[in-house]
């Protein structure tokens, strides 16, 4: 009975000691600290002091991946002309966009109206550019809504001098803004 006893006692003081280690060895303290996630937005672009139709301006924005993780990439665009009187101008004539861009090989529009970088953007790189030119359409012509024209006669010479008016195309300005996202990939 003497070594029952003894055997049940080793038995519970063996018990103890595994339950009192499980115990210690769960409540140790566990810091996690995550990487920095950044990309930056780099851009090239050296506005045209005369646009004009036809006048083809370059442009270069890329994203560069400055974490340790790779990441996905998408951007959107907006449009804006002003004319010199402040009223907003459609950007739009006869069907056509007035200002004509051309965006890098690997953006593709979907049907959310975000343009996706088509790779994924690995640690370190830099994407290729997602706006490569914008251009004044060369189709598009000043019209009488953008120019008051007088026709002045002296001597046999018939002379015309043209003033942009406050409300048109010439002499407005095109804003263009470009909002890049970008998550891990």
């Amino acid at each position: 009975m003497k070594k029952k006893l003894a055997l049940i006692a080793i038995a519970f003081v063996i018990l103890i000691g595994t339950v009192d280690g499980t115990f210690a060895y769960f409540n140790g303290q566990n810091d996690f600290v995550s990487d920095d996630y950044r990309a930056s937005i780099t851009q090239t672009f050296m506005p045209p002091t005369n646009w004009t139709p036809g006048t083809v301006t370059p442009v270069d924005i890329k994203v560069t991946n400055q974490s340790l993780v790779d990441m996905n990439v998408r951007a959107r665009y907006t449009e804006k002309w002003v004319a010199n009187d402040g009223s907003i101008l459609s950007g739009v004539r006869d069907n056509e966009q007035v200002a004509l861009i051309e965006f890098g090989e690997n953006w593709q529009l979907a049907d959310d109206g975000y343009y996706y970088y088509t790779k994924t953007l690995n640690s370190g790189k830099n994407s290729e550019p997602f706006i490569n030119t914008v251009t004044f359409n060369p189709n598009f012509e000043l019209e009488n809504t953008d120019m008051k024209c007088e026709t002045i006669k002296t001597d046999g010479k018939i002379e015309v001098n043209c003033d942009s008016l406050d409300s048109g195309y010439a002499g407005a300005t095109y804003t263009l803004e470009v909002i890049i996202e970008t998550k891990q990939a």
